[in-house]
């Protein structure tokens, strides 16, 4: 090679090293409690530098409530929300474009209890008329949660006036204060509220009585949303803070729980690190979560329908093929911007459908 031509490349060896790097594209993410366990993988995901490793700058805002959640999603100030699936339910008949693209769990481990006073004497979902009872926010899945029971008898949402608490600290000193006949929460408010004798539960969905009991069986839970417009024009982002975010799910499930303890914020448990540890040790023994299961199978094995063909002057059915290629084993979302998961699935709907009468759902 002449010297002429070794030059001319050291040249542009020179030139592409000084091109700056590609800048990470950016995702805002509201999370309607970032303490509460369910939403974890999120700050798991940030304390491990995944985000960033996978070129991706996610700035976390925790907005404290579902309701906030879906208000930045809808205002567009969050491009990633973390809260109940019902927003879907509630949003998409407006004509918003809000779609779930993972179904985290299938409860929300829901309890509604009282004061002992108010505990001694209740006898039917009747006797919450008039009752002030706190939520993490009016309208959130944990107020829908209180709508659904006083709904078994007959009562509306003018009938049990809802408080907002906060999904932390605010949420236990509000039940502590006095000021409160009961709560709508879940752990691990809920945990430390019974254990120092606040409340006794009189509806306990973290068993499966529970959920029965209110919500008629499993349902579609904690999820995480975004819009069809964000998925489409950030495709790739979207992609790979969805595939850190199963990074951390299975990181939070496999590694010693004393190495995912100590990445949570102090802030998140406070003086109750036991009742934390106990709470994110229960949640371990799940399942990982439902990533719309049913719409991926359909985006990655599109279901064939029968089909007449002729053969030979004859009519046959045509059996489509039964194999399945597995799923990617860690569980990496290659979807569409078609294959968001708008509505429920018939399973799922056949759940809200018994519910359907309730005022909070129409």
């Amino acid at each position: 090679m002449s010297l002429g031509r070794v030059l001319i490349a050291l040249i542009v060896l020179l030139v592409a090293g000084e091109r700056p790097a590609a800048a990470a594209e950016s995702l805002s993410i509201a999370v309607g409690g970032a303490n509460i366990v369910a939403y974890l993988p999120l700050t798991i995901a940030s304390e491990l530098g995944y985000f960033k490793a996978a070129g991706i700058d996610v700035t976390i805002n925790d907005v404290q409530s579902g309701t906030k959640m879906a208000e930045a999603l809808v205002g567009g100030s969050a491009d990633i929300g973390f809260g109940s699936y019902e927003h879907v339910i509630h949003l998409r008949p407006k004509g918003l474009d809000v779609v779930c693209i993972m179904l985290i769990n299938h409860t929300y481990g829901a309890v509604i209890g009282l004061t002992k006073e108010h505990a001694a004497t209740y006898k039917s979902p009747a006797d919450l008329k008039g009752y002030r009872m706190g939520v993490i926010a009016p309208g959130s899945a944990l107020d829908v949660a209180l709508q659904l029971l006083i709904a078994k008898a007959g009562l509306s949402h003018d009938d049990v006036v809802s408080v907002g608490v906060g999904a932390g600290a605010g949420a236990i000193a509000a039940m502590k204060s006095g000021r409160l006949d009961g709560i709508s929460h879940a752990d691990p408010v809920i945990s430390r509220l019974i254990r120092d004798g606040d409340i006794v539960p009189i509806v306990d969905t973290r068993t499966e009585a529970g959920i029965k009991y209110l919500y008629n069986g499993l349902f579609a839970g904690s999820a995480v949303l975004s819009k069809e417009s964000v998925t489409k024009e950030h495709a790739q982002a979207v992609q790979a803070f969805m595939t850190q975010i199963i990074r951390a799910f299975r990181f939070m499930k496999t590694a010693p729980i004393d190495q995912v303890m100590a990445l949570v914020p102090a802030a998140y448990y406070g003086p109750d690190k036991d009742i934390y540890q106990r709470t994110l040790t229960g949640n371990r023994t799940t399942e990982l979560p439902t990533i719309a299961l049913d719409l991926l199978l359909q985006c990655f094995h599109p279901v064939q329908d029968k089909r007449k063909r002729r053969r030979g002057g004859r009519t046959s059915r045509h059996r489509p093929r039964r194999h399945r290629p597995p799923l990617p084993t860690d569980a990496v979302l290659h979807y569409a911007s078609s294959c968001t998961f708008p509505f429920p699935s018939a399973a799922i709907r056949g759940r809200w459908s018994a519910l359907s009468d309730a005022s909070a759902l129409v």
